[in-house]
């Protein structure tokens, strides 16, 4: 059955005639989305950076503080009222800190950027 939300088929058909018997399997995927999607990898970084543990604390204790590092540990914190790109911008941010907090910035930006190729 052709359905928009699966983007694949399989067909199965049997023949039996004459004392032969034949058995057909076809698999059909749209490549149209997998080819989207594998353009879209290779253009989009944020999913290449390994994250910290993460700890998420409520808002009252974060106060303006978006997130931080703990300095020479594997584990960071975030606020938890951040959701989407603001969440992930900060995920990626802590994770990757440098001392210097402007190289970060810099690093953070050039990694969520998407630039399109020709």
């Amino acid at each position: 059955m052709k359905d928009k939300v699966i983007p694949y088929t399989v067909k199965i058909s049997y023949e039996e005639s004459y004392a032969e018997e034949r058995l057909t399997i076809t698999y059909k995927q749209q490549l149209k989305n997998y080819m989207k999607q594998h353009i879209e990898g290779k253009e989009d970084m944020t999913n290449r950076v390994p994250l910290k543990w993460l700890n998420i604390l409520p808002e009252t204790m974060m106060g303006g503080v978006l997130g931080f590092t703990y300095l020479g540990e594997n584990f960071m914190g975030r606020r938890a009222d951040l959701v989407g790109k603001t969440a992930r911008m900060v995920d990626i941010h802590e994770s990757i800190h440098t001392p210097d907090e402007y190289e970060t910035r810099v690093l953070t930006a050039w990694i969520m950027e998407k630039v399109r190729g020709k």
